[in-house]
């Protein structure tokens, strides 16, 4: 059985620095650059975990190994320094998770991974 951690990235500028974005930015690691938190349960929402405290990570890698009775939540924000429309690729490369969720403004934006 694959990794059950549900990792969602929630792109709001609560409590974090943005990272400023435009279409010259090079390649940036977000993980760093965000906070995180640890849902032992697995038991929030998106509702719900925005009024959790997230900690700090300055880690490039998070080493949880197989953990299926938990869920980390990745929390980071990007902003656009342009009037232009900016596409960039977020890449997350764990292949013992199973699925990751990308929320927007409390709303999911995409659902994909191995399930």
């Amino acid at each position: 059985m694959l990794k059950t951690i549900l990792i969602m990235l929630i792109l709001s500028t609560t409590y974090l620095l943005p990272i400023n974005i435009d279409n010259q930015t090079p390649y940036n690691e977000l993980l760093s650059h965000s906070q995180i938190y640890i849902d032992n349960n697995k038991s929030e929402t998106i509702k719900s975990i925005q009024k959790r405290k997230f900690e700090n990570n300055s880690k490039k890698l998070l080493g949880y190994g197989y953990s299926p009775s938990y869920a980390v939540w990745i929390r980071f924000a990007l902003t656009n320094r342009t009037d232009q429309t900016v596409e960039k690729i977020i890449e997350y490369g764990n292949p013992l998770s199973s699925y990751v969720e990308f929320y927007e403004d409390g709303a999911l934006k995409k659902r994909d991974g191995l399930l």
